[in-house]
């Protein structure tokens, strides 16, 4: 039974979309979409409350998530038989990605199109080329979350990366034609401001199925210095700006290696150290049957979007 996964797990550790693919996986029998799949959780959540007054507390917070998955609104959710839950009960921590998915969602439909038209015609031979991975499963996603913001615009496939080469002008005797050649990004995204700053690193180090690395630890080392590159770049023209008000500007960067993402954030620790967390990461489905880690995806992606 699917309700078995909130017996065997700690209800301090319970998490909604570890419970989703447990679910997806005891059904496989009968198709289900991601609505009915939540649907059957909260019936399982409100029988453990009933059952178990003690658990009435972790039952809630469970329930709150099921509901703000299922209609993407961060207000009170009424049900029918269940009393309407906001999600303010819910701790700091937990609201972080909750919040965001009324946002995200506006993108969700393009990329859920793009993800089910590579899914329903996949390739006779499958190639590890890293292009063909990062077109066809990275790029629609950001592409969606770029045109759903109004102030950052992606450049894709080995894009110019300008930081580096400003903050070099001196050295090349203000001339840039004589700089060393920029680094080139896979996608850049920048925001729309007049300085352009360089916010958003994404690197695709591998294809879908082997991994290359010495191209992966060349790819972080390059996210790492770029990102610095960038902040460094806007310490310089803002030479007004005060300490703790620069350390409150990130970069962020985006790793794909395989079918790996990685979300990381980049910013100032201390007057002389930079810092590099990260913040989520997941594994980015690529055939039809494991489309419900697809709710990891859209995690990163709407923890990305809070963040900016």
């Amino acid at each position: 039974m699917s309700l078995n996964y909130f017996f065997r797990t700690s209800p301090k550790e319970w998490d909604i979309v570890d419970a989703i693919i447990s679910y997806d996986q005891d059904y496989t029998t009968e198709e289900l979409s991601l609505n009915q799949v939540l649907l059957k959780i909260k019936s399982d959540l409100k029988t453990i409350g009933k059952a178990q007054k003690s658990l009435n507390k972790y039952v809630l917070k469970a329930t709150t998530q099921v509901d703000v998955r299922s209609t993407g609104r961060g207000h009170q959710i009424e049900n029918e038989e269940h009393q309407a839950v906001s999600i303010n009960n819910i701790s700091q921590n937990e609201v972080v990605n909750v919040a965001s998915v009324n946002n995200i969602a506006m993108n969700q439909p393009y990329s859920l199109t793009a993800f089910h038209l590579v899914c329903s015609s996949p390739p006779i031979n499958i190639s590890n080329h890293e292009r063909t991975h990062f077109v066809e499963n990275v790029i629609p996603s950001l592409l969606a979350l770029g045109k759903t913001l109004d102030f950052i615009e992606f450049k894709w496939c080995e894009s110019e990366f300008i930081s580096s080469k400003m903050l070099n002008q001196k050295d090349c005797d203000y001339d840039l034609r004589s700089a060393p050649p920029s680094k080139c990004i896979d996608a850049l995204g920048t925001l729309t401001t007049h300085n352009n700053m360089e916010l958003i690193i994404v690197e695709a180090s591998s294809g879908q199925l082997k991994e290359n690395a010495t191209h992966s630890i060349e790819d972080t080392l390059k996210i790492l210095e770029c990102g610095i590159s960038s902040l460094r770049k806007e310490a310089a023209h803002y030479n007004d700006s005060s300490l703790s008000t620069f350390m409150k500007l990130k970069v962020y960067g985006v790793h794909v290696i395989k079918s790996q993402v990685t979300l990381s954030e980049i910013s100032l620790d201390d007057e002389t150290h930079w810092k590099c967390i990260e913040l989520r990461s997941a594994k980015l489905p690529t055939v039809w049957s494991d489309r419900v880690g697809l709710v990891q995806y859209m995690e990163l992606l709407a923890t990305l979007y809070v963040c900016l």
